[in-house]
């Protein structure tokens, strides 16, 4: 991840709900300039699935809402246990595998704050809760994503609403040059283009 992060491609890395301690260290110890931090906003992105992002890694829950907060540098948080989704004109659109389900996590459309803007809420619970969604960096290709942050649901589509969220991703004019297809498997990045 450090060598992608200024290479000029809108790079991708995909968590699932743990965070690798040499990408952020536990405990929030590396508040500023991790490699995480870095890499998003050196123009590139992260989605998460699963459960809160950047919240646990070595140690248990060791970052807890910190990771989120120091990564993205503003007052974030996910806490919605039990918030029903459903999925929006958007999600329709362009994430049509998405279905109604229960996150555990959202994004909370009220804390998005500047430097960032909801760029995308492919599901929400008619208010302010969205899940799967998308956060960008004003004037930057640097996002951070979640998809269908649910914990204890194993069966959601989660690699499918990912591959039609990437797309949705490579569209965007902000993204001048394609997503990286280095080291993604051959068929995950064939159904990626298939779907352009």
């Amino acid at each position: 991840m450090q060598s992608l992060i200024e290479d000029e491609h809108a790079d991708i890395i995909i968590l699932f709900g743990w965070t690798p301690t040499t990408l952020y260290t536990p405990g929030n110890v590396q508040v500023d300039d991790s490699i995480m931090e870095r890499f998003i906003y050196g123009g590139n992105i992260v989605l998460n699935c699963s459960d809160y992002i950047f919240y646990v890694t070595e140690g248990g829950g060791a970052n807890a809402v910190g990771g989120l907060q120091n990564i993205a540098n503003i007052n974030l948080d996910m806490w919605g246990g039990g918030t029903q989704i459903t999925p929006t004109d958007l999600g329709v659109e362009h994430t049509p595998s998405l279905v109604n389900f229960t996150t555990e996590r959202p994004f909370k459309s009220e804390q998005v704050v500047d430097p960032w803007t909801v760029e995308a809420a492919f599901g929400d619970n008619g208010a302010t809760f969205f899940d799967p969604g998308i956060i960008k960096l004003n004037d930057s290709s640097g996002r951070i994503g979640i998809c269908m942050q649910e914990p204890n649901v194993g069966d959601l589509p989660r690699g499918q609403v990912l591959i039609e969220m990437i797309n949705f991703i490579s569209k965007q004019a902000d993204v001048a040059t394609p997503v990286e297809p280095a080291g993604k498997a051959t068929t995950t990045w064939g159904s990626i283009k298939d779907l352009n």
